[in-house]
């Protein structure tokens, strides 16, 4: 029997479409051995498993939140922030996101867009509402079975995002914590060490 390439002609439209909309879409790709068992990965994708979205969420310093009475005067001024989250078992900030839901295998097109998912899962996550305004990275990704010729195909997009509301409200049971960072800490996640130099060239367009 020829190999099986799950979810690749999906993976492949998703991204179409993506470089369709947006002037500026830059995909790297790359061929990865499974973190686990592949059988495993395998199942995920059968399920609708195709992949992640984030979003660099930044908030201008017109829109954080007013004092309370308690807080001093000269404590008011603020910066352009970015909010990063911390996920459980990680000792790296990153931007918040997560998995796609809803795609079924057997409905092509079925479910959420990447930037659906992106905005929901930065909600879910930390509490704070976001529009995105197009992806920065897509990485996709070719999960090769060690022990045959099967393949899975997944895509992980980062997107630029604005903040439009909401406060932290972290979730627990995903996140160790989350924060409006005006500068970016030395525990960036390593997927994201590019990002010093893309917000400061991209800042006006925030």
């Amino acid at each position: 029997m020829p190999p099986t390439r799950y979810n690749a002609d999906e993976v492949t439209r998703r991204i179409e479409r993506l470089q369709e909309t947006y002037e500026e879409v830059h995909v790297s790709r790359r061929r990865d051995d499974p973190m686990d068992e592949f059988d495993e990965l395998r199942g995920y994708a059968e399920e609708g498993y195709i992949g992640g979205a984030y979003a660099w969420v930044v908030r201008r310093p017109e829109q954080a939140h007013d004092l309370t009475e308690s807080m001093p005067d000269d404590a008011f001024g603020d910066q352009e922030r970015v909010l990063l989250g911390m996920g459980r078992g990680s000792n790296h900030w990153g931007p918040s996101g997560g998995g796609l839901e809803g795609f079924d295998p057997d409905e092509p097109g079925s479910g959420e867009t990447y930037e659906d998912a992106a905005v929901r899962e930065v909600e879910e996550e930390t509490g704070v509402e976001c529009e995105v305004h197009g992806p920065v990275t897509v990485d996709r990704v070719v999960v090769a079975n060690p022990e045959g010729e099967d393949e899975v195909h997944l895509a992980y997009v980062i997107f630029g995002g604005r903040y439009t509301g909401g406060s932290i409200d972290v979730q627990p049971g995903e996140l160790n914590g989350a924060a409006w960072f005006a500068a970016l800490p030395d525990e960036i996640h390593p997927n994201v060490e590019f990002w010093p130099e893309y917000w400061e060239a991209r800042r006006d367009d925030s």
